[in-house]
């Protein structure tokens, strides 16, 4: 019922009568209003909810029964609500709507008979709007007041100690209350303690997983993709390539998930590419880890790039360069450690540029600027609440980093490197699907690695590598704050190493790489994984 006049509500009738509604949100009703009426039978599991000030001429009745009435509840979700009575519930329980403030001098439910009214028995309950206002230390709001005398339990309570409850905000805050009379007829909460609840950090954990995605980006463009680029911009017509001064012009770049590309083939290549034309490439690879960020995120993801590249040779040393774009997305499990468990998706689109210079004495540097935009979404749950929000957020990352490659006997090398990765995912403002607003902090990521790399040449243009490294991440703070509160913030801030064992294929005179490889990581990210992987030069 919406307004209007009324005489009698009736949400269920019959010989028994279980899980009726009844929702009244305003208008005037002169007689009774049942949940459930049972003429031969129990009423059971019938809810009667009060969204606006309605008056009721009549009693109020969960459900009513000739054999029982079991686990009938009265809902009060707004202040003003006026009635005779209520008969037959066993569950009385207040939602203190958007909007409540200090100032608040309703009651939300008021009962005209003026004799006594006993309530001793029945289950309490108090709940708080996500979108209300937070309530502060001693903030007491009136429940219920009676035209008599007020009987309740000599301790009232629904969870906690005698004479408190707990209450939860928006999923994220704990309030405990008080419970108790005021006066002879007058039912009160008032605020007795605050909390950010533990389960506020599911949530923000969502904004590990997507920095760890666009992280994993930026690995692949630093490892399949300077090589795919280099591979590609050595593509150049016979006619217009003048031979080559040298076989290191560009050096394999590959440094943790690469496998693809030889340094040799591609260096040849590009050496003979004198101010090439801008070429195609692609590279994608894909991941799956654990991420400890306190708790742990198991996060999957695929990431693709496909841009241009042109090699230039300057000297003795070759350059290069070009634009590209990037996409990435997937999934991610989070947990806590009280059973907490949250999921969603994530993708990332984006663009950028590269470059990188390489000495024919083995010695190269390289980096990139990337930027785009992030989305994600959350779903979560556990005893206490259920939350979902969609989230997206701009992003622009980079990176630099510097090698040497030494040549052995026989084609096999001895790679070094150092690499600075950063990751910047702006923050935002969502709306939770209790109400409530949750505002996050920007994440930014700092990660160092450095590694060495053994490869070994095998006929027929393969090579089988092992690598080192080990990578420190210095931020990866995720934050967000639900009120002026803060909630508890993942973190992927620490050590990870790296040990990666690989195989390559590169087919001479053929534009497409391969390659398979296992990645052992422990630390920050932890775990095993392995894949193959496919480069196109086109």
């Amino acid at each position: 019922m919406r307004g209007g006049t009324a005489q009698n509500l009736v949400g269920g009738f019959g010989a028994s009568a279980s899980d009726n509604t009844v929702d009244i949100f305003g208008g005037t009703i002169g007689g009774d209003v049942y949940g459930g009426r049972a003429t031969n039978g129990a009423a059971s599991g019938n809810t009667v909810s009060l969204f606006g000030a309605v008056n009721i001429g009549g009693t109020i009745h969960g459900g009513a029964g000739t054999s029982g009435s079991v686990n009938n509840t009265l809902a009060v979700h707004a202040f003003g609500a006026q009635a005779a009575d209520f008969a037959n519930v066993q569950n009385l329980h207040f939602y203190l709507p958007a909007g409540t403030t200090l100032a608040e001098t309703w009651t939300m439910l008021t009962l005209t008979n003026t004799g006594e009214k006993n309530i001793q028995g029945l289950n309490l309950g108090v709940a708080i709007a996500g979108d209300a206002k937070v309530f502060q230390l001693g903030d007491a709001v009136s429940l219920l007041k009676v035209g008599g005398t007020l009987t309740t339990d000599a301790a009232l309570r629904n969870t906690g100690t005698p004479q408190t409850m707990k209450a939860t905000q928006g999923g994220i805050l704990d309030y405990t209350l008080g419970i108790a009379k005021r006066g002879e007829n007058e039912l009160i909460a008032t605020v007795k303690n605050v909390d950010v609840n533990d389960r506020s950090k599911s949530p923000v954990e969502t904004r590990v997983a997507a920095s760890a995605l666009l992280n994993a980006g930026a690995d692949l463009l630093s490892n399949v993709g300077y090589t795919a680029a280099a591979e590609a911009a050595a593509v150049i017509s016979a006619e217009t390539a003048p031979a080559p001064s040298s076989a290191e012009g560009v050096r394999n770049t590959d440094a943790g998930l690469a496998a693809a590309g030889t340094a040799a083939s591609a260096g040849v290549n590009a050496s003979a590419a004198v101010n090439g034309a801008f070429q195609p490439w692609a590279a994608q690879g894909g991941s799956s880890v654990r991420l400890n960020s306190g708790s742990y995120v198991d996060a999957k993801g695929w990431n693709l790039n496909v841009g241009f590249a042109r090699a230039n040779k300057m000297g003795n040393a070759t350059l290069t360069y070009g634009p590209f774009v990037e996409y990435g997305r997937g999934t991610y499990d989070s947990y806590l450690d009280d059973g907490t468990h949250g999921s969603g998706a994530m993708h990332y689109i984006g663009g950028g540029v590269m470059a990188k210079m390489a000495q024919d004495s083995g010695l190269y540097v390289e980096g990139s600027l990337r930027a785009g935009r992030v989305s994600s979404d959350y779903t979560g749950s556990d005893d206490a609440a259920e939350l979902s929000y969609d989230n997206a957020s701009t992003y622009f990352a980079g990176h630099v980093g510097v090698g040497q490659e030494w040549k052995l006997a026989n084609g096999n090398k001895i790679e070094g490197y150092a690499k600075y990765f950063y990751s910047h995912q702006a923050g935002d403002t969502v709306k939770l699907s209790s109400g409530g607003i949750l505002e996050f902090g920007d994440v930014d990521s700092h990660r160092l690695r450095v590694g060495a790399r053994y490869t070994h040449a095998v006929g027929g243009g393969g090579e089988l590598y092992a690598g080192l490294a080990y990578e420190h991440e210095f931020g990866g703070d995720a934050t967000a704050t639900y009120q002026g509160y803060s909630t508890p913030s993942p973190s992927l801030r620490g050590g990870t190493g790296i040990l990666e064992l690989g195989y390559r294929f590169v087919p001479k005179k053929s534009s497409v790489s391969y390659g398979v490889s296992i990645m052992g990581t422990q630390g920050k990210r932890d775990g095993i994984s392995g894949g193959a992987q496919i480069t196109w030069a086109f």
